[in-house]
């Protein structure tokens, strides 16, 4: 995102008097926001889906969604996996939309 970033932007903030909070907030943020949200939504995913990882650090005695999720869907629990599944994208989805209307608070509360 930031190589969409064109520098006179923010120059022009810095000679029309911006601090660096509202060069950021008024000038980066909208211009990069697309893919802010992008790589907020590849964290969320990635970090919930850490299955591996979990299990081998946890030992399996921490639970997490994934850990609960992979007994259903490799002993052919169809139903059950499929309602782990379904709520798995659906916190994502929330995850996701949550981040994306923090940002997009933040930023209207800094329009003057």
């Amino acid at each position: 995102g930031y190589v969409t970033l064109n520098k006179d932007y923010i120059n022009l903030g810095k000679v029309l008097g911006a601090n660096a909070m509202e060069r950021f907030l008024k000038i980066t943020l909208p211009i990069i926001y697309p893919s802010f949200l992008v790589g907020m939504s590849l964290v969320i995913i990635v970090s919930l889906a850490q299955y591996l990882v979990t299990f081998i650090i946890g030992g399996g005695q921490i639970m997490t969604l994934p850990i609960l999720m992979m007994p259903y869907l490799v002993d052919g629990g169809i139903t059950n996996g499929t309602v782990y599944s379904v709520v798995y994208v659906a916190f994502t989805y929330f995850l996701v939309f949550l981040v994306d209307r923090i940002v997009k608070n933040i930023y209207r509360k800094r329009e003057y």
